[in-house]
């Protein structure tokens, strides 16, 4: 095992620790979305992972040389997307949830990360994939970044339409003013 894949280890493990710290206190659940196109997508990445013979070795092959910048790249790369993503849910506080809900006394946060984006944990975790796959390299790895990246955008789509309802008046000009999840851009 090579320093930048202890590299990326040690980057998830630090974004996976922070969200298991925070798990818990946050406000009661009032509304809720389905989780099940996400949980589906999710445990068909889980598989691709634990059982790679499910695909062809082409698919594990490396698609770019590797060379210590590319490897550089990715990690940094997926650094600030956990840095992005730590700063975001904790700005987002107990309005937190791994499904889109509506809390009780649920607040619109338009402050930190989602001055710049409306979706800035989504941003965060985009980056931090790619970042890892471009360490990667390999078909599977952008095969896990496509996966990842379609499942959010549903996820988001779910997720506006819910700050729609319960911010009628507030959400769509946050909407006009402030891009999803690439700032200026998308």
């Amino acid at each position: 095992m090579t320093i930048y894949s202890w590299g990326y280890c040690v980057l998830w493990a630090i974004f996976a620790g922070y969200w298991l710290l925070r798990w818990g206190g946050n406000k009661r659940t009032v509304r809720t979305a389905s989780a099940t196109p996400r949980l589906v997508v999710a445990a068909c990445l889980v598989l691709l992972l634990l059982d790679r013979r499910i695909l062809p070795p082409a698919w594990d092959r490396p698609l770019l040389r590797h060379t210590p910048a590319l490897e550089l790249a990715g990690l940094l790369i997926c650094a600030a997307g956990v840095a992005l993503g730590v700063w975001a849910r904790r700005t987002l506080g107990t309005n937190w949830s791994a499904n889109p809900t509506i809390k009780e006394g649920h607040q619109l946060v338009e402050s930190g990360p989602y001055r710049l984006v409306r979706h800035p944990i989504y941003s965060a975790l985009y980056l931090a994939v790619l970042g890892s796959a471009l360490g990667g390299s390999r078909p599977l790895d952008a095969l896990v970044f496509a996966a990842v990246a379609v499942s959010f955008w549903f996820k988001l789509r779910v997720e506006e339409k819910l700050m729609l309802q319960q911010f009628p008046a507030a959400y769509p000009e946050y909407r006009r003013r402030t891009k999803a999840v690439i700032p200026w851009v998308l």
